[in-house]
């Protein structure tokens, strides 16, 4: 399998048990399956040029997830299913960003 096809995989995969984990708890596991899932996507998928507007959305994307908590809140009941993907998603995307950030790093401290 190609390095491109196994980012795409591995992102879907993600996905799908950033689905399926909110509906049905396997804890710790999916935690963990969701971190090494995040840093083959943040090691193949992400390219240096991209890395910055990669780490923007993810910043945004964990923001977008604090207001939903704070939606609920307010009174609007957002349910709990939704903040429990929305979460994972967050932590699929975070442990992406991590790597994505460390690329980052590494290459100022080359120039």
């Amino acid at each position: 399998m190609a390095k491109g096809q196994t980012g795409k995989w591995a992102m879907l995969l993600g996905l799908l048990v950033a689905v399926v984990a909110a509906f049905v708890a396997f804890a710790p596991w999916d935690g963990v399956l969701l971190l090494v899932l995040g840093l083959v996507v943040g090691a193949m998928n992400v390219s240096d040029k991209d890395a910055t507007a990669f780490l923007v959305a993810v910043l945004g994307l964990a923001l977008g997830a604090g207001a939903i908590g704070a939606v609920s809140i307010l009174g609007v009941q957002v349910a709990g299913w939704v903040t429990a993907i929305v979460g994972n998603v967050v932590a699929l995307a975070g442990a992406a960003a991590l790597v994505v950030a460390g690329k980052a790093v590494y290459a100022l401290a080359k120039a």
